[in-house]
């Protein structure tokens, strides 16, 4: 568990000026997130092989093509 005083380091560190109900509930906060990261340890990942990106995009731009552009009263419409 995450005791109130390393909270208060932490706030420290990051200079935010946190009441004590803050400091207790991001304590709690804290360990859930630390338990939710232990939970995650149990999983086998040893046969999952790594990505670099969670789609597979060979490609993610657009072809580059040649348009008329906006008439200058066309574009000037969207300006304020």
């Amino acid at each position: 568990m995450i005791e109130k005083s390393e909270v208060e380091h932490i706030s420290e560190l990051a200079q935010l000026h946190l009441t004590e109900k803050e400091k207790e509930i991001f304590a709690h906060q804290f360990t859930e997130i630390l338990n939710y990261f232990e939970k995650l340890k149990e999983i086998a990942i040893e046969r999952v092989e790594p990505l670099s990106h969670i789609v597979d995009l060979h490609n993610p731009t657009r072809e580059d093509r040649e348009q008329k552009p906006l008439q200058k009263g066309l574009s000037l419409n969207n300006a304020p």
